[in-house]
């Protein structure tokens, strides 16, 4: 609505509001490669942001954290 009727370019949207990722999902690891591939076939564009990562404490960790536990990968989907 604010860029339809306020007439703001799309650029200017993406650079200063939060519109966030989108649509994410999560695979294994050993499936990224598989999984990125396929959905790129179906014509939507995937990237990989981060790791959801498992502890006994079920604290949050960064993409970049070296906290050890099970992995699965997490992705963004552009449709």
């Amino acid at each position: 609505m604010i860029k339809d009727i306020g007439g703001v370019p799309e650029e200017d949207m993406i650079n200063n509001l939060n519109i966030g990722v989108g649509m994410t999902m999560v695979t294994a690891p050993a499936q990224e490669t598989a999984m990125i591939k396929y959905l790129e076939e179906k014509g939507i564009h995937a990237y990989h942001i981060g790791e959801i990562i498992s502890d006994d404490e079920n604290t949050v960790h960064s993409p970049a954290s070296s906290a050890g536990g099970s992995r699965d990968s997490l992705y963004s989907l552009d449709a």
